[in-house]
């Protein structure tokens, strides 16, 4: 998560001139990604059109990871709450490489 937050930081800083205006365009990323999590508010209730954004949101999948790392016991009360954010398990692989990726895309750009 670091390093994909850096890249997008480091994205925002280049395109600005002075370093007010790249501290203010930091949180610009960062707080609609709150609400991207599904955490706080369940996807369901996001508007189809804009849902899309989830999958470019590197805290979603740092979220996904973590939540793996901390219920990792195969329990019905733990897949239960896995399954409300949308979380699967068998998608670990695929967390690790989108956050690989976003860090790298954004570097790159």
């Amino acid at each position: 998560l670091a390093i994909s937050s850096q890249g997008m930081s480091t994205l925002l800083g280049c395109m600005t001139k002075d370093i007010k205006t790249a501290a203010e365009l930091f949180a610009l990323p960062f707080v609609p990604q709150l609400l991207f999590l599904g955490f706080f508010v369940e996807i369901s209730q996001i508007p189809g059109w804009i849902r899309w954004v989830r999958y470019i949101c590197s805290m979603k999948y740092a979220l996904n990871l973590m939540l793996l790392a901390e219920f990792s016991e195969d329990t019905p009360e733990n897949n239960a709450f896995l399954d409300d954010l949308d979380v699967k398990r068998s998608a670990w692989l695929l967390d690790i490489m989108m956050l690989v990726t976003i860090a790298i895309v954004f570097r790159i750009i």
